[in-house]
C-alpha cells in the first residue's frame, strides 16, 4: 500500500511540478549577462642572482691507523655450532666448565677433523663481536692437541 502512495507522489512530481518549472523559465528568462572584458597581465621574469657558492677546504687527512687485529689462544672442546641467538661461527670452542668461549670460524682450516677433542687455538677475533649475547668470534689460523 505504502509503495503504491509513494508511486503515486512520484508520478504527480513529474507530471505536474517539473513542467512548471520549465513554463516559468520559459516565460521569464533571465536577462543576457553583460559582456566582461578579460584583460590578461603581463608575466615579466623576475631576475635571480646566484647565491655565491662558499669554498670549503678540505681538512687534513692524516693516514689511519689501521686497528692491530687482537689475537687469542685457548684451550678447549670443538663442538659444531647449533642453532643460537648470536648466529656467527661454524663451530664453537667449550672450556672445561660446559661454557662457550669463542664461536670459531676458519679459511684455512678444517674444524670437522678437531670436533670433539681436547685442542688449543690460536687466532684473530673479529672486529664488531660479540653481538646479541654471545660470545667473540675468533678466525682460527692454527690448532694443536
Amino acid at each position: 500500500m505504502v509503495q503504491r502512495i509513494v508511486t503515486f507522489i512520484v508520478a504527480v512530481i513529474i507530471s505536474f511540478v517539473i513542467p512548471l518549472f520549465f513554463v516559468e523559465a520559459w516565460e521569464n528568462p533571465l536577462p543576457p549577462l553583460p559582456p566582461v572584458s578579460l584583460t590578461v597581465p603581463t608575466l615579466t621574469t623576475p631576475t635571480i642572482q646566484p647565491a655565491p657558492v662558499p669554498t670549503l677546504q678540505p681538512a687534513p687527512q692524516q693516514p689511519a691507523a689501521a686497528p692491530k687485529a687482537r689475537r687469542a689462544t685457548a684451550t678447549g672442546t670443538i663442538r659444531a655450532q647449533g642453532v643460537t641467538t648470536y648466529m656467527y661461527g661454524t663451530h664453537i670452542l667449550v672450556g672445561k666448565d660446559g661454557r662457550t668461549l669463542y664461536a670459531l670460524k676458519s679459511d684455512r682450516i678444517r674444524l670437522d677433523q678437531y670436533l670433539g677433542g681436547q685442542v688449543t687455538v690460536s687466532g684473530v677475533l673479529l672486529g664488531g663481536y660479540p653481538v646479541d649475547g654471545g660470545p667473540e668470534y675468533m678466525s682460527v689460523d692454527s690448532i694443536s692437541y
